[in-house]
């Protein structure tokens, strides 16, 4: 429901860290509100041994996530946790916007959806939303991050989204604090490696 009833002109781009991802409706939703995201992101942080499994053991969900993968407004990294070199899990579930965050113990699968005993909180207090937002950040920016999508998408994957730079910097010095010298800034938004 956050998916489909996300107005990105009024919160922005949708950032989601998540352990799995396999419930074809889910799936979908994001791309159908990848369509509709204008010149707003989805950014999704994914577990990369998940994904392995899917390229291994799960070929039905592939093509979804290839689907993923190939929409403009959707930016996937893989991640193997906080670690390099030593194997690691990205095993975070959340989901953040510029007005809220969702954080949970499920998945995306169909198994958390409609069998699973899970929990999720909704927090719409500003200080809760930035350090959240400092959080993603910090994770898709580590080295234990690789970008899936090639070329412009990678590319694109590294740079903010120019016309959430100024929002984001209206949040004042919390903010600020939270992502420390790579806070974006409205002066040079192509130079700054944070994620909007």
């Amino acid at each position: 429901q956050s998916v489909d009833e996300h107005d990105f002109n009024r919160s922005g781009s949708i950032r989601i860290a998540v352990f799995d991802i396999s419930d074809i409706p889910l799936i979908n939703a994001l791309k159908s509100a990848a369509d509709r995201a204008g010149d707003k992101y989805i950014y999704m942080l994914l577990d990369a041994g998940q994904l392995e499994d899917i390229q291994t053991n799960r070929p039905w969900l592939r093509s979804h996530l290839q689907d993923l993968q190939a929409h403009p407004r959707i930016l996937i990294k893989q991640s193997h946790g906080r670690t390099v070199g030593i194997a690691g899990r990205m095993h975070m579930k959340l989901f953040c916007t510029q007005s809220e965050v969702y954080i949970s113990t499920h998945n995306y699968t169909s198994a958390a959806r409609n069998r699973n005993s899970e929990i999720m909180t909704r927090i719409r207090e500003r200080g809760i939303v930035k350090q959240c937002l400092g959080r993603f950040y910090e994770s898709w920016v580590a080295e234990t991050a690789i970008a899936l999508n090639n070329g412009l998408e990678a590319l694109v994957a590294m740079l903010p989204d120019p016309s959430e730079v100024y929002a984001l910097s209206e949040l004042g010095s919390v903010y600020n604090e939270t992502f420390g010298p790579h806070a974006p800034t409205d002066t040079h938004p192509v130079t700054s490696a944070a994620v909007t």
